[in-house]
């Protein structure tokens, strides 16, 4: 009998091998019978012999002994005592328990409600386990190692409203691959009126400046609830229920260790306090602002303090509701709070002894503004499927200026320095061989891309592309927590006319949010995916302006001049009417990227805007001076009303456009509506010659080159500064005819001439073609 029962326990015990460690979730506090008790969930797959230990906060008393804590597993009526003979934190003795297969509760219960069980987790292993201490003992020193190198990705924004050439325009501040460290905290149970002192008797840091805090272990019940001091805290509970005590420093350069009581009867010896805190800067003190913490191996908690140290607001873990978000948060905190400037947010770790990683990496996100954007009702009357408590505004508003704005295309691929759009003409067959090699430029790829491993996801609506975005961290600014999108109209209008009218426009916001979150009847459905280029192995160092030069075009003084006296003849009554026509086609159409301008005709006013700019035709110098600052509802429009004259040319511009083209340098030319717009109309002010609008003027700024006029005489100088093939053409702008053509080929580099004579009185361009690239100027021969 004895053998027999000794064989089922080995065939048990070999069973429960194959599960060799399992780990608690975090536990539940309640009161039973008038004593504190921590419940823990574990789910066991195989019955066996497993041995059980705690992570637990030793308790040390003033007689020298230590709290201990009865251990019950209900299922299997076992029950034992655990305790931990040190005041700080570590393992607890093991206890040993034979367990069916199937989900068991293991509670750990305190003597009475003036000790709380502190635990963090519940270890079953199938043999026994010697815990190591080493991550803890990490955390007291602040010895950890440094981050992983290799990881590519930005470790600090900072507060960016417009953005530059290095960094992104963002609003927020975000600190990742952050390592964050463990601080003292222990809860407590308390009663009404009781009156509890907290002490400090001395630190071991790099600083004495320390917080002592008490605050609710319900989160809802901060406000009102909440003791701080940097001394000596005292303290007279309102209300019964668990609190938290917590010591941490109050600035992020602070670090180490301390003793402390409360009550003068339970004593804690040489506990860490650490954190990452930052100090919040912005100026909107009614806007509800969210910071958050994500991490892969450790569980962050988030505190939000007034400026005076009250606590506003904290999150231990925000988990998975999906009456309001659409992202699995799990053990990560999130706080959603009314900030102004000089709030602390800190994010501190409390997996005080992760399973396998020491080193608790996490993603630190401050102060991104959450909700209802500045015009119309808020993105989530645009995106009904975007829940709106997932949505964080990640980037000013409104956003650059004309000229260097960006768009959701652009964004995804990592460059906020250009506004790419697709060619005016496009099916969706051409589309995709078009992004192909606008992809191929910033190391990404269709071959191969997935729904599980893409890091851009392509958006499509009435077979075009509505909407592109990016996947967290997927290139070398993306941050967040999910998927990332610039949500825009662009047409950033807020712009006093030199007549001294104004034009308002409307303006949408880069976002974070959940996956699928922007699918409707707006951005469309996600179809397609691109992934990172397995070839490409710099891709994580990336920098737009290492792989890209935007195409570039722009008004010549001259022409800048026309545009504006032409502006200035347009009578008060059309410029108001026009107004009124483009803002209720903004309104109509917030929300949509316009990656693709032919998204316009959906729009139920476009139709009587096109009329209006058709019947008035001094209206065309307003779109000049609206299209050249990037306003793409303009653009549509003019190429829409001159389109019997000048369809020529806005078809020779799309078909140069097919053409992936590479600057000399080897940089992918990125080509945009903004800049076709200009060529457009350069053409149209200067008789609808073509060709030499097409050739060269992407990539290179005017050289200065001059021409002197004497009488009917023109002598064109220029500095070549290699051997050069050179033409001169003299474009009569009245006539729409070239009157000169001269070619040479220099063979020396340095200042060189050409003199040539006029044929009558006029308006002319001077075109200089040097090895391909075109440079112009206006001259009036009187």
């Amino acid at each position: 009998m004895k053998n027999l029962i000794l064989s089922i326990f080995l065939l048990s015990a070999m069973a429960a091998s194959a599960q060799t460690h399992i780990r608690s979730g975090k536990p539940t506090y309640t009161i039973v019978n008038n004593k504190p008790v921590a419940t823990f969930q574990t789910e066991v797959s195989v019955a066996g012999s497993y041995y059980i230990s705690c992570w637990l906060q030793g308790v040390k008393h003033s007689d020298g002994s230590y709290s201990s804590y009865n251990l019950e597993v209900q299922g299997t009526y076992y029950s034992g005592s655990v305790t931990y003979e040190n005041g700080d934190w570590g393992p607890t003795n093991t206890v040993w328990a034979y367990l069916s297969a199937g989900t068991h509760t293991i509670t750990v219960t305190g003597s009475s409600l003036s000790d709380v069980p502190n635990v963090e987790f519940v270890n079953l292993c199938t043999v026994p386990m010697s815990v190591d201490c080493t991550r803890y003992n990490q955390m007291k020193s602040h010895s950890q190692s440094a981050p992983p190198t290799g990881s590519g990705y930005a470790t600090t924004f900072s507060y960016n409203e417009t953005g530059n050439s290095v960094t992104p325009p963002t609003t927020f501040l975000a600190q990742r691959d952050k390592e964050i460290y463990y601080t003292f905290r222990r809860l407590e149970y308390y009663t009404s009126g009781q009156t509890v002192n907290v002490s400090v008797d001395s630190i071991h840091a790099n600083n004495s400046y320390k917080l002592i805090s008490i605050f609710p272990y319900n989160e809802n019940l901060v406000s009102g609830n909440t003791w701080f001091s940097t001394t000596s805290l005292s303290a007279e509970i309102a209300n019964s229920g668990f609190y938290y005590v917590m010591v941490s420093p109050v600035s992020s350069g602070v670090y180490g260790t301390c003793w402390l009581n409360i009550n003068g009867v339970r004593y804690f010896e040489d506990v860490p306090i650490n954190c990452c805190m930052t100090t919040l800067t912005s100026s909107f003190s009614t806007s509800t602002y969210q910071c958050f913490a994500i991490s892969e191996n450790g569980d962050p908690m988030s505190f939000v303090l007034s400026p005076e140290g009250v606590l506003a607001s904290y999150n231990d873990d925000r988990g998975y509701n999906t009456a309001v978000s659409d992202f699995d948060w799990g053990l990560n905190s999130r706080v959603l709070t009314q900030m102004g400037s000089g709030y602390i947010h800190f994010t501190t770790l409390f997996n005080s002894y992760p399973q396998t990683d020491y080193t608790a990496i996490a993603d630190i996100y401050s102060g991104l503004r959450n909700g209802y954007t500045q015009y119309a009702g808020g993105i989530h009357t645009l995106y009904p499927n975007y829940k709106q408590e997932d949505l964080m505004a990640s980037a000013s508003q409104p956003d650059l200026t004309y000229e260097t704005d960006y768009n959701c295309l652009s964004w995804a691929f990592g460059d906020w320095l250009s506004a790419p759009t697709i060619p005016y003409d496009y099916t969706i067959s051409q589309i995709l061989p078009y992004l192909d090699s606008y992809a191929e430029a910033y190391g990404y790829t269709r071959n191969g891309a997935t729904e599980a491993n893409a890091i851009i996801d392509i958006y499509t609506y009435e077979d075009t592309i509505s909407h592109v975005s990016v996947k967290s961290k997927g290139h070398y600014y993306a941050a967040g927590y999910d998927w990332e999108s610039k949500l825009w109209i662009r047409t950033n209008i807020d712009d006093e006319l030199p007549n001294g009218y104004h034009l308002n426009g409307f303006s949408l916001e880069r976002v974070f949010h959940p996956r699928y979150a922007l699918e409707g009847q707006v951005a469309g459905y996600v179809s397609y995916h691109y992934r990172i280029n397995p070839t490409v192995t710099s891709h994580d160092t990336f920098s737009p302006i290492d792989v890209r030069t935007i195409e570039n075009a722009s008004f010549t003084p001259e022409e800048q001049e026309w545009v504006e006296i032409g502006m200035a003849l347009v009578p008060e009554n059309v410029v108001s009417e026009y107004n009124r026509l483009q803002n209720i086609c903004l309104k109509e159409g917030l929300g949509m990227s316009f990656l693709y301008l032919h998204s316009y005709e959906r729009l139920p006013h476009y139709s009587a805007l096109l009329d209006f700019c058709k019947k008035e035709s001094s209206i065309r110098y307003l779109l000049f001076y609206l299209a050249e600052k990037g306003n793409t509802l303009a653009i549509k429009t003019l190429y829409d009303i001159t389109d019997q004259e000048y369809g020529s040319v806005r078809k020779a511009i799309s078909e140069e456009n097919r053409k992936c083209q590479y600057a000399e340098d080897g940089k992918f030319i990125v080509r945009s509506a903004r800049t076709d717009a200009v060529k457009f109309i350069k053409a149209i002010l200067n008789g609808g010659q073509t060709g030499k609008y097409l050739a060269g003027i992407t990539c290179s700024t005017d050289p200065k080159f001059t021409i002197r006029q004497e009488c009917m005489t023109l002598t064109v100088s220029f500095e070549l500064d290699k051997e050069s093939h050179v033409t001169v053409v003299l474009n009569n702008t009245q006539t729409g005819l070239i009157d000169y053509v001269a070619k040479k080929d220099f063979t020396e580099a340095g200042m060189q001439n050409f003199l040539f004579s006029i044929p009558k009185r006029g308006i002319y361009v001077v075109s200089l073609i040097i090895n391909g690239n075109v440079y112009e100027k206006k001259i009036v021969i009187k």
